[in-house]
């Protein structure tokens, strides 16, 4: 069984050296990549374990995608909490195969992106507008 713990804010390969600078780190699709491609064939099985503040949606969304795509059957264990983007990325899990401890926390909400130099914060209606 594979083991993938995502514990970190997802972001691009272009943000880990920033996130690194500053004493921290991220996880991007090219970590993903690398993890899946490293299961041997014969292992049809990942664990995934998640902590973690959510980030980059193009990110998030390719490793959704990456992991979909590997053809292993994948479990999902939320540990404290999946925020934003990383429950996207839980939802790579089937239903019966997702779970939670009793004190996780999960956070959705509308898609937004931040005001930079636009003002106030933009939500899913604003963008549609």
């Amino acid at each position: 069984m594979a083991k993938l713990r995502i514990y970190n804010d997802i972001d691009s390969q272009d943000n880990k050296f920033w996130y690194q600078w500053w004493g921290g780190n991220c996880v991007c699709f090219q970590d993903i990549d690398a993890f899946a491609a490293s299961i041997p064939k014969d292992d049809d099985t990942i664990d995934m374990r998640i902590f973690c503040n959510g980030g980059s949606v193009v990110e998030g969304w390719a490793i959704y995608d990456r992991l979909r795509q590997s053809g292993k059957k994948i479990s999902c264990t939320v540990e404290g909490k999946a925020a934003s983007m990383a429950t996207i990325i839980m939802l790579a899990a089937p239903k019966e195969s997702r779970k939670a401890y009793e004190n996780a926390a999960f956070l959705l909400h509308n898609p937004w992106v931040p005001g930079w130099g636009l003002g106030d914060q933009l939500n899913a209606k604003d963008l549609k507008n």
